[in-house]
């Protein structure tokens, strides 16, 4: 696979779950 793809997912996981998380909060 591409060097870093697996960084780039586990980053966007995380925005993920960032933004569900602001969203409950709210």
């Amino acid at each position: 696979g591409t060097p870093g793809f697996g960084v780039a997912v586990a980053l966007a996981a995380l925005l993920g779950a960032a933004m569900l998380a602001l969203r409950k909060q709210n």
